[in-house]
């Protein structure tokens, strides 16, 4: 985030009052909550924006957002769904190292096997995200590059003030569009996988 130049330019203005490193130490001391501040702020706008935008798409979407119960839990995830897919796909940003690190964004799905919709989801977002990878858990994601490591000091400005709206309509963006892309797919997919026999 600082250039070797601006850090010795800080170090110096820390150092030369007594109450100055005072203050670096206590910003130091409270780094992990300022942090925690920042992303949860940040959450709140991503979450309020993709309930306005889920509109767009119908009234039947919602948006869950269980990344602010733990913001730093691996697999927790903001994302939005239809009450129709029965908790079996999800679209939106998921955690999949904790810390706040390696966010995607995708479909997940769970409950129905790896491959169940033949590439579909994945042809159907050819040309309209960048492309993607597919595996057990996802029928495709996506890195959410550039924000994709929110324990990056300059990714974790990039949350805040003007930026953090960019980032805010960034990754709704690419959110609204694999929803839209891939919602008649997987509405077919939930009716055939309910379908399916059951074993007794």
């Amino acid at each position: 985030m600082f250039s070797d130049d601006d850090q010795e330019e800080v170090v110096r203005f820390v150092f030369s009052k007594e109450e100055n490193v005072e203050l670096a130490l206590a910003v130091m001391a409270a780094g992990q909550a300022i942090r925690e501040k920042i992303i949860r702020e940040f959450l709140t706008k991503l979450e309020d924006e993709l309930w306005r935008r889920a509109k767009e798409l119908g009234e039947s979407w919602k948006v869950v957002n269980e990344l602010s119960k733990d913001p730093f839990k691996r697999g927790l995830g903001l994302y939005l769904v239809k009450e129709d897919w029965r908790e079996t796909y999800w679209v939106g940003l998921w955690s999949e190292r904790g810390e706040a690190r390696d966010f995607v964004l995708g479909i997940w799905h769970e409950g129905v096997p790896q491959g169940f919709d033949g590439g579909r989801i994945r042809e159907a977002l050819e040309g309209r995200v960048r492309s993607g990878i597919t595996n057990d858990q996802y029928p495709f994601y996506i890195w959410a590059d550039p924000y994709r490591d929110w324990a990056d000091e300059a990714t974790l400005s990039g949350l805040v003030g003007d930026r953090g709206s960019q980032a805010v309509r960034a990754l709704s963006d690419t959110t609204l569009t694999i929803a839209a892309a891939t919602e008649g797919i997987i509405d077919k997919l939930v009716r055939d996988w309910l379908k399916r026999p059951q074993k007794e």
